[in-house]
C-alpha cells in the first residue's frame, strides 16, 4: 500500500512538472488541452465543469458557476470570431465573466474586441504563470 502511495506521488509530481514545459502544451490535442487547462485550475482551488463538445454552445469550461471559457489549443493567434462566439455565449449562459484560453492569444483586432466586450484572453505565458501557483 505504502509503494502504491509513492509511486501515484512520484506520477504526480512527473505530471506537475511536464506541464510546466510549453512544448507540453504545444503538443495537446484540443480536447487534451481543455482537459488540462480544467485540471490546472481545479489544482488552484477552482470548480471547473467540462462542458466542451458538440452542442457546447460555445463553452467549453464552466468556472466557479459564474465564468464560461473557451479553449482553442491554435498554433496561431485567434481571430475575432472565437471572442465573438464567446460573448454571445457569455450572455445566452448569463455568466458574469469570459475567458478565451489559448496558445497563442489573439490578433490585434480580436484582442481589442475582447477589452471592449470584457473577454479576458490567457495564452500560454498566462497559463505557465498560473502554473508556478499551483501548489506542489
Amino acid at each position: 500500500e505504502q509503494e502504491r502511495a509513492h509511486a501515484a506521488a512520484l506520477a504526480e509530481a512527473e505530471r506537475i512538472e511536464r506541464r510546466t514545459r510549453q512544448e507540453y502544451w504545444r503538443g495537446l490535442s484540443g480536447t487534451q488541452f481543455e482537459s488540462e487547462v480544467a485540471v490546472l485550475l481545479r489544482s488552484l482551488g477552482h470548480s471547473v465543469t467540462i462542458v466542451g463538445g458538440p452542442g457546447d454552445h460555445g463553452i467549453d469550461l464552466r468556472i466557479d458557476g459564474d465564468t464560461v471559457a473557451q479553449c482553442k489549443a491554435h498554433d496561431r493567434p485567434l481571430g475575432p470570431a472565437t471572442v465573438r462566439d464567446l460573448l454571445g455565449a457569455l450572455t445566452a449562459a448569463r455568466a458574469h465573466r469570459g475567458l478565451v484560453i489559448t496558445l497563442e492569444g489573439c490578433r490585434a483586432k480580436a484582442s481589442r474586441f475582447a477589452r471592449q466586450g470584457g473577454i479576458e484572453v490567457w495564452d500560454l505565458t498566462y497559463l505557465m504563470e498560473l502554473q508556478r501557483q499551483e501548489p506542489a
